[in-house]
């Protein structure tokens, strides 16, 4: 506890970041579980049925204890709008027509943008420095992850994948934004999202499709690694982040999720990664750390510029805060 409060005494926001890390390791178990599911025989949509039946499901008691809350349903079908079936869908199509490593790369960068260029136009976030140098190093890191795949042929179709890829990341930059923006509880944004998903995709589903002939003990690993992981536990962990961070700084967590993911498929899938994808890793790591650490820095240099003055005429530094 005293090494926390020191911490977050020189500007480090460890509850937040905490948050983030939980996000990020939910997520890229999540996509390993994806992975996983893929070679027990679930197709796209099956994998969409248990993210949004589960979640849904885990959801359905607290919106029937205390409803919509404070969101309302035009907020609820806007935030399911960004992050619902409908990004499923965008995502899987990039997926369909553009690269494994284009994947890798585009969505977690059009996230950061986009939130950085929304939280700066509608909340007033304007980017420092440590910021986009932290941004940078990220990006960075992405290409070194996904070379290997970058340098492969494509068909000519690519760009469509490519723009679904954008679409995608600009979605969940979208839904970052409304969250700070409109100040909604994490919890209680899951739940709506969980809901509306389940109610708009798993009737469609199982009127073309029906029950998934699949094995129990597949159905239940996916309904951990798509459902409570996936659509529940990483979107409340998210809304934490986004809470506590900001919509700018809470945008650069989704870029590390390729980084564990390769980590986590070592042990559960046996994909080691190679020198290059490990580069990679350390990179994405670094350019987390430097853009909380040098902004932590800055905060608290300009904490002291402002407190100086005041501590000199004798004035509370409290009252001034």
């Amino acid at each position: 506890m005293e090494v926390k409060s020191r911490v977050e005494a020189s500007g480090l926001p460890v509850r937040g970041i905490a948050w983030g890390v939980a996000a990020v390791l939910a997520w890229a178990l999540y996509n390993v579980g994806a992975k996983l599911g893929v070679a027990q025989g679930f197709q796209s949509q099956d994998l969409t049925l248990m993210r949004c039946g589960v979640a849904g499901l885990l959801m359905l008691p607290l919106i029937l204890r205390s409803g919509l809350g404070s969101l309302g349903w035009g907020r609820g079908l806007m935030l399911t709008l960004c992050v619902g079936p409908l990004f499923g869908l965008v995502v899987n199509t990039g997926f369909v027509l553009a690269p494994l490593a284009h994947g890798v790369v585009l969505p977690p960068a059009a996230t950061m943008i986009s939130t950085t260029l929304l939280a700066w136009g509608f909340a007033g976030e304007r980017p420092k420095v440590p910021q986009l140098i932290g941004i940078m190093i990220l990006l960075t890191g992405l290409v070194a992850i996904a070379w290997d795949g970058l340098n492969a042929g494509t068909g000519q179709a690519v760009w469509l994948g490519d723009l679904a890829f954008i679409a995608a990341g600009t979605m969940w930059g979208t839904f970052t934004t409304l969250l700070k923006r409109w100040r909604v509880d994490a919890v209680s944004a899951t739940a709506v999202v969980s809901i509306f998903s389940m109610v708009v995709f798993v009737p469609g589903y199982l009127i073309i499709y029906g029950l998934p002939q699949l094995p129990v003990q597949a159905l239940a690993s996916q309904a951990v690694f798509q459902g409570l992981l996936g659509g529940c536990f990483g979107v409340i962990a998210y809304g934490m982040t986004v809470a506590s961070l900001g919509a700018g700084r809470a945008a650069l967590f989704p870029a590390l999720v390729p980084a564990a993911a390769t980590l986590i498929a070592v042990p559960l899938l046996g994909q080691v990664p190679g020198g290059l994808q490990f580069t990679g890793i350390l990179l994405s790591s670094l350019g987390l750390l430097t853009a909380f650490v040098l902004s932590a820095r800055d905060r608290s240099v300009e904490d002291s510029r402002i407190e100086g003055p005041i501590e000199e005429h004798g004035m509370p530094t409290s009252a001034a805060r």
